[in-house]
């Protein structure tokens, strides 16, 4: 009887699109070849022109990772950690655009190895979740915010209600915060100024809805009686009729 020897197969699957250059297959390598411009760790010499900081005119500052992260998401420059350039190729929180033009003057080619990726996906990470959660805490802002004062400039506040931001200060002071009720996105500023609104442009109390992120017209409604009655109570009396002032003024 003829036993037949046993015979291993091996399946290789091969993907031509997808082909990771042969220097890369080993198993002990752990790096990548990436599309980007990569700006050398330095502690003693300009990361950007390459300048020492001992012979250099100019003070040296330590790239700070909210300008890491721009310069891979805008520019695609890998800056990786420690590195340090003149303070002329900063300015207003990130490049220049000269210092912009003598990175990219080198090849856009570099390798970074698994460890450096890591780095700078924790950089990212650490960056933008706190942005993120401004994002997420920004969607219960209405569309017209006029409880924050830097929200909308002093032209806004007359195109929408007819007063400068001043003049409509001055009004909303007039009126005591308990004389309306107050919530997350309505308090007296808020009716006030829809009141106003409502008066200078005519729009619909749908749209008003809209743009306070009020639930529904009836509530439009609601805001618009409460300002009325709040102004007349409190404002009228005091700058409108005969009782505001004395004979002797």
């Amino acid at each position: 009887m003829i036993v037949d020897q046993p015979t291993t197969a091996m399946t290789i699957v091969t993907s031509p699109s997808n082909q990771l250059p042969t220097q890369f297959l080993g198993s002990t390598t752990r790096s990548i070849l990436l599309p980007f411009y990569r700006l050398k760790k330095s502690n003693n010499r300009c990361t950007v022109c390459g300048d020492y900081f001992a012979n250099s005119e100019y003070s040296s500052l330590q790239i700070e990772s909210c300008i890491r992260i721009r310069a891979l998401i805008e520019h695609n420059i890998l800056v990786m950690t420690p590195a340090r350039c003149c303070t002329k190729h900063i300015s207003n929180g990130y490049f220049t655009a000269a210092a912009l033009q003598i990175i990219q003057k080198q090849e856009k080619t570099c390798e970074a190895s698994s460890e450096e990726l890591i780095d700078i996906f924790n950089v990212m990470k650490s960056e933008l979740l706190p942005k993120l959660s401004i994002i997420e805490g920004n969607h219960d802002v209405p569309p017209l915010n006029f409880e924050d004062t830097t929200h909308l400039t002093s032209d806004n506040y007359y195109v929408l209600t007819g007063l400068n931001r001043k003049d409509f200060d001055h009004l909303c002071s007039c009126i005591p915060p308990a004389s309306l009720r107050n919530t997350q996105n309505r308090t007296a500023r808020v009716a006030v100024a829809c009141l106003l609104m409502k008066l200078r442009l005519g729009v619909t109390h749908q749209l008003l809805a809209t743009l306070f992120s009020f639930p529904d017209k009836v509530t439009v409604s609601r805001v618009i009686h409460s300002a009325r009655k709040a102004l007349v109570a409190h404002f009228v009396p005091r700058f409108l009729g005969f009782q505001h002032i004395s004979r002797r003024e």
